[in-house]
Formats: structure tokens, sequence, C-alpha cells
């Protein structure tokens, strides 16, 4: 019992510590939760302007997770049981739409492997680029 309780409450402290990056990124807005995402849309090397903003202060996020892990343990187990229904609906959810996403990505190559066979691409090396 007490090992499924440390899982979650491992998962709970990720979970808080990501949040908490994008929530400091972004001064507290709902709808700024998802910029972080688009503003480093279309970097392509880390000496990019943006691609700083997740390659540096490496010292401050590891001192907020370890601060974020050890408070975590101060909550009670009935927060835990309550977060893990939660965390497996989410978790459910999650796995429906990977598993969506690996059916179109595998017919998006069967596709093109097919057009490749047929002769209807020229260029044998199109699937590589």
């Amino acid at each position: 019992m007490y090992g499924y309780l440390g899982v979650m409450r491992l998962t709970f402290a990720l979970a808080v510590y990501h949040l908490a990056l994008v929530r400091t990124l972004e001064r507290c807005s709902l709808f700024k939760v998802y910029k972080q995402m688009l503003l480093t849309f279309g970097v392509t090397s880390s000496r990019h302007s943006r691609a700083k903003l997740h390659t540096s202060q490496w010292g401050l996020k590891f001192i907020l997770l370890v601060i974020i892990v050890f408070s975590v343990w101060w909550l009670p187990n009935d927060f835990y049981l309550g977060y893990s229904y939660f965390a497996l609906s989410f978790a459910f959810v999650f796995a429906i739409a990977q598993f969506f996403m690996l059916v179109s990505f595998a017919d998006s190559i069967n596709a093109h492997l097919v057009g490749l066979f047929e002769g209807e691409l020229h260029n044998k090396c199109a699937f590589f680029k």
C-alpha cells in the first residue's frame, strides 16, 4: 500500500513541477499555458534565442523539483487516493489519444511506402526528407 502511495506522490510532484514551470513562464494566465509549447514551435537548434527557455537555468529547475518532491510528502494519504482516480482516468484518455496517433502515423507511413512501391514517387530518398 505504501509503495503505491509513493508512486502517486512522485507523479503528483512531477505534475506540479511541470505546471509550475509553465505558470512561472507565463504569469498565471490560463490561456497562456499552451504558449510555452507554441514559443518553441519551429526552433531548429539549441542556439536559437527561444530555445534558451528550456535549456538554461538547470540548477534552479532542479532545486525547484527537489523542493516540490519533499513538500508533497506532507499531504495526507487520503488526498492521493482521490488523486489516483483522477490520474487513472487521465491515463486512459491519454492512452486512447496515443493509440489514435499511432494508427494515423502507421497509415501515413503505409501510404508513403505503397506509393514508393507502385512507382508514384520517383525520388526514393523522399521518405527521409
